[in-house]
């Protein structure tokens, strides 16, 4: 797990916290089963860039795709991860695999097998339990594998309770339950943030000195992802939005490739991310270095609207309480 050269600040034992936690309010008797990306192929032999399942990597840290992993509480080994299993030539290819033994000397596993076994382990890691927690329709794959498991397991156990076998009393999706562990930030969630947010905002900088009319829209994309590879960040948050002149009234612009001219607005909308924890900053600028007068009438609106918004953001207050103040601030300023 070595992301820029800070490295993560979220570790092995918060990540087995955050189990412990879950564990806790999924309660005995129960099991609650996760599943990891699947990589996806670009074309001929190239797949896409691999970014693990956020809910996957917030409870094991483990950042490889085709995985599984099986949460049991009160278990004599209550945390399973069934992983590919290392492989020495694919090694030569792509590097090496964390295995059955990296599974659980690296991140933390109670026990682990290889996702070979995953029809076989699955029914037994589940035997006895109560209650099943899994997110169904999940997309990928393994995830509609394991699904299409859990539904003959759950069929199985149902015809045996005709014979006297105890059936499963309930099927519940447990991202309610991890999105709870969430709201409340522990300090090394708060650094990863802080960290990605300060990471954009030198992207951002930097971008803002070196854009000049004539340019197009990706080569200012080129600087902010440069300055955050420089910085440490090994990936965007998510796909970054360059737009120059009209296209900065398209929400989701992210063609980035028109020339930026003389007079036009720049738009960024982009974000770094470190221990997948993302940011996400926009600002807009002029691209010749000053505004017209229309323009920086309709900025300071903006900006002041900003300001009212982050002056509602205390602890207690609500997700409207913000929107309303910023709402007002535009409405009164620009309608």
């Amino acid at each position: 797990m070595e992301y820029g050269m800070a490295g993560p600040f979220v570790g092995p034992r918060e990540y087995a916290a955050r189990r412990r936690r879950l564990m806790q309010a999924l309660g005995a008797g129960s099991a609650a089963v996760f599943v990891a990306g699947s990589d996806s192929r670009r074309n001929g032999d190239v797949d896409h860039p691999f970014r693990q399942d956020s809910t996957f990597f917030y409870l094991t840290g483990f950042e490889e795709p085709e995985a599984v992993a099986v949460l049991r509480p009160g278990a004599k080994q209550p945390f399973t991860l069934i992983v590919r299993p290392h492989d020495p030539v694919q090694a030569v290819w792509v590097g090496p695999r964390a295995g059955v033994e990296g599974a659980c000397a690296t991140y933390g596993a109670d026990q682990a097998f290889s996702i070979e076994e995953l029809d076989q382990r699955l029914p037994e890691l589940l035997r006895g339990t109560k209650e099943l927690h899994y997110s169904m329709g999940q997309s990928g794959p393994l995830a509609e594998k394991v699904q299409r498991g859990l539904i003959d397991y759950v069929a199985a156990r149902r015809e045996g309770a005709q014979r006297g076998a105890v059936p499963l009393e309930a099927w519940r999706d447990p991202e309610p339950l991890v999105d709870g562990l969430r709201v409340l930030k522990t300090p090394a969630e708060v650094k990863a943030l802080r960290k990605a947010i300060d990471v954009t905002g030198a992207g951002i900088l930097a971008a803002m000195c070196a854009v000049r009319p004539g340019m197009h829209e990706y080569e200012v994309q080129a600087i902010l992802e440069a300055t955050y590879r420089g910085e440490g960040a090994i990936r965007d948050g998510f796909p970054a939005i360059v737009a120059a002149g009209a296209n900065s009234c398209t929400l989701h612009y992210t063609a980035n490739r028109q020339r930026i001219e003389d007079g036009d607005l720049l738009l960024m909308d982009t974000g770094a991310e470190w221990d997948l924890y993302s940011a996400d900053v926009t600002r807009t600028v002029p691209a010749n270095g000053r505004f017209t007068s229309a323009q920086r009438a309709v900025y300071d609106v903006v900006l002041e609207a900003q300001a009212a918004g982050i002056a509602k953001t205390r602890p207690g207050a609500g997700f409207h309480d913000v929107h309303n103040a910023s709402l007002r601030t535009l409405v009164r300023g620009l309608v």
